[in-house]
């Protein structure tokens, strides 16, 4: 993900890891910032953002193992579609778990 080759030049991304010198990288080899990004990028990189280095290290680890095991042609199509409902359930089951431990939410204004 990180170390895939995009407009023409390497991701570099992967030994600065922060978001201001992937900009400068981006300037430096006149590319758009996309090109040296994935979109799972901007999702570790928010990840470290709101939850720090580990969470940063934690969601990279399931990128990269989820986006091996459906490249590895390891899986039938079946098991694929299997390995995505289980996610959704997996997610789904966590925010409703949350709603019962910290409420549905009345107290915010967005909700």
């Amino acid at each position: 993900m990180l170390s895939e080759k995009r407009g023409g030049c390497v991701c570099a991304f992967l030994w600065c890891k922060s978001p201001s010198v992937a900009a400068k990288l981006a300037g430096f080899y006149n590319v758009p910032l996309s090109h040296l990004l994935s979109p799972g990028d901007y999702y570790v990189l928010d990840a470290a953002k709101h939850g720090g280095t580990k969470a940063e290290r934690e969601l990279s680890k399931i990128l990269n193992e989820l986006s091996a095991l459906f490249a590895g042609g390891r899986l039938t199509p079946e098991d694929e579609e299997l390995v995505m409902k289980t996610l959704v359930e997996i997610y789904w089951d966590s925010k409703e778990r949350a709603k019962e431990i910290y409420g549905h939410g009345e107290h915010n204004s967005h909700e």
